[in-house]
């Protein structure tokens, strides 16, 4: 009797850790899903809100812009315009990046930046690539670079020459330009030839030598257009490649008020310079050559 009521006793305890191990892993599953949804109302309202908050800035309209730089051939309207496609995305949602590089593609705007300003605009600093001279059909910038692009400026100096000696041109172009600006004047063309550096200054052709072009250029700033100012519109052309002296030679319609030493005459014209009287001189084809300082004369007819 007593061994029957130990093995019955010892059936009922296994029967218990049996019914305990079938109830342990719902447990288990119970305790899993609580705490999945814990985590779920803990972050559900959080990520609502992000979502909420992303959606938000997606349709936060771009309002207006601002647009700063000294402006001469870009206009307002066409920023706008490439600026368009972007203000749907949202102010914050929007690329600045990209937006700056689709206004780069404008041929005027050498560089853009973009930023955001709160709440609604956007602000658009650009600076506008500056034509200096003209190469052929192309423009060349103020590093020397062509670009193409369209209503240039009517009085771009032209540049020409040999295209292997573009760079050399438009390095001279600038410093002679610089001289002839500190006289008041305007360097209107430049153009290397074999014999020559021949340049237009302010209506007037000055051919410089192909030795020291810059030097040639002071000279006549410094010498000889003091001499001709006063009769410049008259002028046609002034040749500095003789060797202590120059030629002038004047506009075919130049008025004629004869041909006796220190008068002009069409076609040639006789301005001694200063300490050069009795000096001889000798005449070209429509020239007269003057020596720039005293003593003996060294050059060639033109």
């Amino acid at each position: 009797m007593a061994m029957s009521t130990m093995a019955t006793s010892v059936r009922i305890q296994a029967q218990g850790r049996a019914s305990a191990r079938a109830v342990h892993p719902i447990s288990q599953r119970l305790l899993i899903g609580l705490g999945l949804l814990e985590w779920i109302v803990l972050f559900a309202p959080l990520y609502g809100c992000v979502v909420l908050l992303r959606d938000g800035l997606r349709v936060l309209p771009v309002r207006s812009m601002v647009i700063t730089g000294t402006l001469h051939h870009v206009r307002p309207e066409e920023v706008r315009v490439m600026v368009t496609p972007f203000a749907g995305q949202g102010l914050l949602m929007m690329s600045i990046e990209r937006v700056a590089q689709v206004l780069s593609r404008h041929p005027w705007i050498e560089h853009v930046t973009v930023a955001r300003l709160w709440p609604n605009r956007l602000q658009i600093a650009i600076k506008e690539r500056q034509a200096a001279a003209r190469w052929g059909d192309a423009l060349l910038d103020e590093q020397g670079r062509p670009f193409q692009a369209p209503s240039p400026p009517p009085d771009l100096p032209r540049l020409s020459g040999p295209e292997t000696s573009k760079t050399l041109i438009f390095q001279h172009f600038q410093s002679l330009a610089r001289q002839c600006l500190a006289f008041g004047l305007h360097l209107e063309a430049l153009h290397l030839e074999a014999a020559a550096w021949r340049a237009r200054v302010s209506g007037v052709e000055v051919l410089l030598g192909t030795q020291a072009p810059l030097a040639d250029m002071t000279t006549y700033l410094q010498v000889v257009y003091p001499l001709v100012h006063a009769q410049q519109p008259l002028v046609e052309r002034i040749d500095l490649r003789y060797r202590g002296a120059f030629a002038v030679r004047l506009k075919a319609t130049a008025p004629d008020h004869g041909t006796e030493r220190g008068t002009m005459a069409r076609g040639e014209s006789l301005i001694p310079f200063p300490g050069a009287k009795g000096a001889a001189w000798q005449e070209g084809h429509g020239e007269r050559v003057f020596p720039i300082a005293t003593g003996g004369m060294h050059g060639q007819e033109t």
